[in-house]
């Protein structure tokens, strides 16, 4: 029961006494006073209660529990792994948490530096930075690095289904790796089992030597020795070694197709007869996989 101050009229037309009357009220007071008391309102008010109504709608002191608690300066903590993805809004299908903005505090719930995410690290959630092949931007827009889709990512070369053409490029430059007579590997090489089923090359720099009688070819090193470009010299027919854009031995016909390989092979330059004094191609091999 809540005290209420009677009105003047009460006071002026009650029954018994001035000092009767006013002793009353002060005794209904006094009673109030000791309920607030006992449930810890006014007054005394133990470290860290709060006062709550209880179920019978009387106020009472009780300690804040749960999800959070609160300190004496009125400071609210909630409590490690309380926040549960039951208890966050729900995301769009497909969505992600995402930083947007420059703010980077390190708490694992903000996340809002650009390009971070929430990812659990075994006992919490931590913010960190998209990052290894691909990169994230602050709309959700993924990008993947330059160089980071390797022949290991990709769908097995011997396994059935649809695979990227596979083409292998190499460079000769005579300026890069002379011109001495033998051979000079190119450092690519063609896997295990591999089949060569079109080749071609580009002159950069017109190949030369002394009175151009050198010979040049390109082979597949062991597992076939009509190669890729059979040995020509310079000055021989059709000009193969000029400027310009020039088939290989394999032109896309069973009948021209490359023998299978044993093992990687590195493609290889050969210089015969006379050293070189300039040249410069690129190489494509365009190769399939077998058993």
């Amino acid at each position: 029961m809540t005290y209420t101050a009677p009105s003047p009229n009460f006071l002026k037309n009650g029954l018994g006494t001035d000092s009767s009357i006013l002793s009353g009220e002060l005794a209904l007071i006094d009673a109030e006073l000791d309920t607030l008391s006992a449930a810890g309102v006014g007054g005394a008010l133990a470290n860290t209660k709060i006062i709550v109504g209880n179920s019978a709608g009387t106020a009472a002191a009780v300690t804040m529990s749960g999800d959070a608690t609160i300190a004496n300066t009125g400071a609210v903590t909630i409590a490690a792994e309380a926040v549960t993805l039951a208890k966050m809004a729900d995301l769009t299908r497909g969505s992600i948490i995402s930083g947007q903005t420059a703010d980077n505090r390190p708490t694992a719930l903000d996340a809002k530096t650009s390009g971070r995410i929430l990812v659990g690290d075994g006992t919490d959630l931590a913010s960190v930075a998209v990052s290894g092949d691909v990169t994230l931007a602050a709309n959700g827009a993924v990008t993947i690095g330059a160089g980071k889709v390797t022949e290991a990512k990709m769908l097995a070369i011997t396994a059935d289904g649809l695979h990227a053409k596979r083409i292998a490029r190499a460079t000769y430059d005579f300026a890069v790796d002379g011109g001495v007579v033998g051979d000079i590997g190119l450092g690519v090489s063609l896997p295990d089992n591999a089949v060569v089923v079109r080749s071609w090359y580009t002159v950069l720099t017109n190949f030369t030597s002394a009175d151009d009688s050198a010979t040049v070819a390109i082979s597949i090193p062991t597992d076939d020795a009509a190669g890729i470009v059979a040995a020509l010299a310079i000055s021989g027919e059709g000009d193969i070694w000029d400027a310009g854009h020039h088939e290989g031995i394999q032109v896309g016909t069973a009948a021209t197709f490359s023998e299978q390989t044993t093992a990687a092979r590195e493609l290889t330059l050969t210089i015969g007869v006379q050293n070189l004094t300039a040249g410069k191609l690129i190489l494509f091999c365009e190769y399939v996989v077998l058993e």
